[in-house]
């Protein structure tokens, strides 16, 4: 035997000691692998529901929106009758206002002021000046007009204004109208002028024309 020969022989000995090979068998499949169905039918399910939920959260987000507004908007009209009561209270409280309720309670002004001199610590006192009872006609001029009497003459100063705008509005707009009037009419002139002076020229030049004809034809005939 070879020294080349003797590795095989060695190696079949040995493959032929070996336990036999099972025969091949198919695997079963797993029994918790979903199917194609089922795993479609759960996306699309995922996907409503998160559309859903999107839904939701839009008209939530919309309400919210609106409750915001309306009470922004309830905010503005309480911030506005704040301001008007607030200007209420200090025209209620301007001394305007207190000379008019005076006023309509009966008090007038006196032109004739008593002042009453205290002592030092404050007790006992002097009278200067004399006292006098006033009719009410002593001072005219310092007769105080109420805020409504104020609105009312303020309106009228304000219609009067816009009427003498508007009467002169109109007196500009009548001038207007009466220059391009006269302006149209200065030019038909013009041009009724020109067109007699037209008329008149061409008269002149065909007499003319029509006097240097008539020597020439007499002539003719007497030849």
């Amino acid at each position: 035997m070879s020294a080349l020969l003797a590795p095989l022989e060695e190696v079949a000995e040995r493959g032929s000691t070996r336990a036999p090979r099972p025969p091949l068998r198919p695997v079963a499949p797993s029994p918790l692998r979903l199917s194609r169905v089922g795993f479609i039918i759960f996306v699309i399910t995922l996907l409503g529901a998160g559309m859903v939920g999107v839904l939701l959260l839009n008209t939530s987000i919309q309400q919210r929106a609106q409750t915001v507004v309306a009470a922004q908007r309830t905010a503005e009209d309480l911030g506005h009758e704040q301001a008007s009561l607030s200007a209420r209270v200090e025209q209620l409280r301007s001394s305007s206002d207190l000379a008019d309720r005076a006023w309509a309670m009966g008090l007038r002004p006196n032109p004739h002021p008593v002042f009453v001199r205290l002592d030092a610590d404050g007790t006992g006192g002097q009278v200067v000046g004399e006292p006098m009872r006033v009719q009410g006609m002593e001072m005219p001029d310092q007769k105080f007009r109420s805020a409504d009497e104020v609105t009312v003459g303020m309106e009228k100063s304000r219609a009067a204004y816009l009427a003498e705008q508007e009467a002169k509005r109109k007196q500009a707009e009548a001038d207007r109208i009466a220059r391009e009037k006269a302006a149209q009419e200065k030019k038909a002139a013009e041009k009724k002028a020109a067109e007699q002076e037209a008329a008149q020229k061409k008269t002149a030049e065909k007499k003319a024309a029509q006097d240097e004809s008539a020597p020439t034809t007499n002539g003719t005939g007497g030849r």
